[in-house]
């Protein structure tokens, strides 16, 4: 995202792009759904660009039109989607589609696709001549769905701010 920093404010006008991939929450997104990082990890990622947007953008409500989130594209080597878990893709396509920013679902994350391997080749596995390929009834499919219907119906979940609360781990203290 360093394009999107230097030279994005001159007079006081935005200068640069209208849109970026957000590689760096990619990354983080898929620590956190996965187990390897705690969910502190995201806020402090939208902490950081909400301090960097400070003079860019009237609100931090506003980066949110300017982010492309994602867990899949055709730059990775692999997909984020593993048939042995299946509640991490869930719980990152609720992340994906309820957080701040544009969603993106790469093709094939509705089916269900999981390629990887030592080359990009891999994660671009094809959907054409599967077996009941491009199927509304995939179970991910109607979860993207559900979601994506939700997110249609609530404002906030398009446009609005983000903030994120503490809460506690034993359910009596709350954590710093």
């Amino acid at each position: 995202m360093s394009f999107l920093w230097h030279n994005t404010e001159k007079d006081h006008e935005f200068i640069g792009v209208d849109a970026a991939i957000d590689f760096s929450m990619r990354k983080r997104l898929a620590e956190v759904c996965k187990g390897f990082a705690p969910p502190a990890v995201l806020s402090e990622h939208f902490d950081e660009r909400r301090e960097k947007l400070k003079k860019i953008v009237s609100s931090h409500g506003d980066a949110g039109l300017h982010y492309v989130t994602f867990l899949d594209n055709y730059y990775l080597t692999s997909r984020f989607h593993n048939q042995q878990f299946q509640g991490q893709i869930k719980i990152a396509l609720l992340c994906l589609l309820t957080m701040q920013g544009i969603p993106c679902i790469y093709y094939g994350s509705e089916q269900g696709l999981e390629g990887n391997g030592d080359n990009r080749e891999y994660s671009r596995q094809a959907l054409w001549g599967l077996q009941n390929a491009f199927s509304d009834t995939h179970v991910l499919y109607q979860y993207i769905r559900d979601i994506a219907t939700r997110r249609s119906l609530e404002p906030a979940l398009r446009y609005g701010r983000q903030y994120f609360r503490h809460c506690s781990e034993d359910r009596i203290k709350l954590g710093a």
